[in-house]
């Protein structure tokens, strides 16, 4: 089975810009060129490898004189359309062109090639509520365009023009706000020089911290990483090693989370006490539910209290629910919403296939030619596994 050439190949990670973990191999900017040869001291070529295939037999140099000299070169070509000067104002963690200028040594000032017809005078784009764009920082990796095709599927973005005249176009060469863009924020972080970014500036941001979490709003069950800086969540992107969501998700996973410090969002618990709430600790929460669900129990039995579990809770939440209500409190009067909903779509699989659960994986979905979907609407309300 043929496998690819991609970041990380020998002893040190071969520099590339326009690959990214969640995107199909393109070739686009030659950066992670490695030397392939079919004996170990023979004739070599130079191949992209980002998608080239690994062959039987064959030797990779990943890191040579040659391929430092032909990197530079390639940087230095990339630089002839970039303002360097952005280069120079800070430390750029988050601009990948920045890093791999610094990993292969790349004087910026000594580039040798006149300077192209860049995008200075392109306007930023701030129509969109969530999404900004700064074509003038654009390297035409084609990574945002590629993003925007296989990982959500809207086609908003595309390369319009040729040479020097090249740019990203938006719809049909209108503004953010004015395009089809569905705020999915696919473009942003898959951009490896802020040309397209977002409200929150979630990928350049430096936190305090990063929290890995799983986002609630549908059952898809994303993973997130959350921004902290000064006890505040101040952006979110998507992992790559989430087998959920491989490093994307939607507008309500990476945008909608300023909800969090509401200030009618409840702080602390509640107990009812002479007809109206008053705040408790949990301490005094957890004591008062004991105490009810005693008293309940020892007046009128245990089939007395009902238990509702939630269906975008994990399995194993759901689980220790139901356990606690048939065990502890001893009685099977547990539920779920799901069953509302689900109820008829459940009873119909298990006549038809035998189980009433999923029969397939979402990774299935890329090894079908055809889904029927019926009664349902996964774009609006599981917009991860819609996208797929």
């Amino acid at each position: 089975m043929l496998a690819f050439m991609r970041r990380h190949i020998g002893p040190n990670p071969v520099p590339t810009l326009c690959d990214a973990p969640n995107l199909e191999p393109f070739g686009s900017c030659r950066v992670c060129s490695v030397e392939v040869a079919l004996q170990e001291d023979g004739p070599s070529k130079v191949m992209a490898s980002c998608h080239s295939p690994v062959g039987k037999g064959t030797y990779i140099t990943t890191n040579s004189p040659r391929m430092e000299r032909l990197r530079k070169n390639i940087i230095e070509l990339v630089l002839t359309d970039y303002d360097t000067e952005r280069l120079k104002k800070e430390d750029h963690g988050a601009n990948e062109l920045y890093n791999v200028v610094q990993q292969i040594g790349f004087d910026i000032d000594s580039v040798r090639y006149p300077k192209g017809k860049t995008h200075q005078n392109t306007p930023m784009d701030t129509s969109h509520p969530y999404m900004v764009s700064d074509l003038s920082a654009c390297i035409s990796c084609y990574r945002c365009v590629r993003a925007c095709d296989e990982v959500q599927g809207e086609l908003v973005l595309t390369m319009a023009g040729r040479g020097f005249d090249s740019h990203i176009a938006k719809g049909t060469d209108e503004s953010f706000f004015k395009s089809d863009c569905v705020s999915c924020g696919a473009c942003a972080q898959a951009c490896p020089t802020s040309a397209i970014t977002d409200v929150f500036k979630s990928k350049e941001t430096k936190a305090d911290e990063v929290v890995r979490s799983v986002c609630t709003y549908c059952g898809v069950g994303c993973n997130l990483e959350v921004k902290v800086k000064d006890n505040k969540v101040v952006a979110i992107t998507a992992p790559y090693d989430a087998e959920s969501n491989q490093g994307h998700t939607c507008l309500k996973g990476r945008y909608a989370f300023r909800f969090y410090d509401h200030p009618e969002r409840l702080r602390t618990p509640l107990i009812r006490k002479n007809g109206e709430l008053v705040p408790a600790t949990w301490d005094e929460a957890y004591d008062y539910i004991v105490d009810r669900f005693a008293e309940i129990v020892e007046k009128h039995g245990p089939d007395a209290l009902a238990g509702v579990s939630s269906a975008r809770c994990p399995n194993e939440e759901n689980y220790l629910m139901q356990k606690f209500f048939r065990v502890q409190v001893g009685t099977n009067n547990i539920d779920s919403c799901a069953r509302v909903c689900h109820s008829p779509t459940a009873l119909g699989m298990q006549k038809t296939f035998g189980t009433g659960a999923a029969t397939n994986s979402i990774a299935d979905l890329k090894d079908t030619q055809l889904i029927m979907i019926i009664g349902a609407n996964p774009t609006d309300a599981h917009p991860l596994t819609g996208a797929r």
